[in-house]
């Protein structure tokens, strides 16, 4: 795994001195240190920007962002594999839709169906 700056990051709204209605932001992390400055913008994207950095960041803590689509394409099979199960041979009554539930909301809020 790369080395980077230890998770929780979170943001400073600095304000911005040059233009009235600007905010730039610094990412920082939990003790303080500096990670990153998004520049001064009136723009709400840039405010979103900072805030989808710091959310990504947090929500991978301690996994490899490699492994992540290797990740996703094992839930996509177990999805798959859920939805062809007979349920009538398995032992396990409601478990088989539980997992399906639960793989289907995550995909869901993944692909920004919910928030």
């Amino acid at each position: 795994m790369s080395k980077h700056t230890q998770e929780p990051w979170h943001l400073e709204d600095q304000g911005c001195p040059k233009l009235a209605g600007c905010h730039e932001f610094e990412i920082r992390n939990a003790a303080g240190r500096y990670v990153a400055t998004v520049d001064c913008s009136a723009s709400t994207e840039n405010a979103a920007n900072a805030a989808r950095i710091v959310a990504c960041v947090n929500a991978c803590e301690g996994i490899n962002p490699a492994a992540v689509p290797d990740m996703l394409r094992a839930a996509r099979y177990a999805l798959e594999v859920l939805r062809s199960i007979d349920r009538t041979v398995v032992e396990a009554p409601g478990y088989v839709e539980m997992a399906e539930d639960g793989l289907r909301a995550a995909f869901a809020k993944a692909e920004g169906m919910v928030q």
